[in-house]
């Protein structure tokens, strides 16, 4: 299953749900990583950034579905 090329980042601050839902994505034949951060802290949301800009370059696509 391809998605062309798209790598997948999933962020949340439970890091049970998060490596889970990225292994089960990668599982599926996707690439996935998982990312651990509080979206509510910006400086959380500032070192998130920085990593994915380190690990990827750049974000292409966002989707933010942050609740409360």
């Amino acid at each position: 299953m391809t998605h062309k090329g798209c790598h997948v980042l999933i962020a949340e601050r439970k890091p049970d749900e998060v490596y889970a839902k990225a292994k089960e994505l990668n599982n599926a034949g996707l690439q996935a990583n998982a990312l651990v951060f509080d979206a509510s802290d910006e400086r959380h949301v500032l070192r998130a950034y920085s990593e994915i800009e380190f690990r990827h370059g750049r974000m292409d696509i966002l989707v933010n579905n942050a609740g409360i």
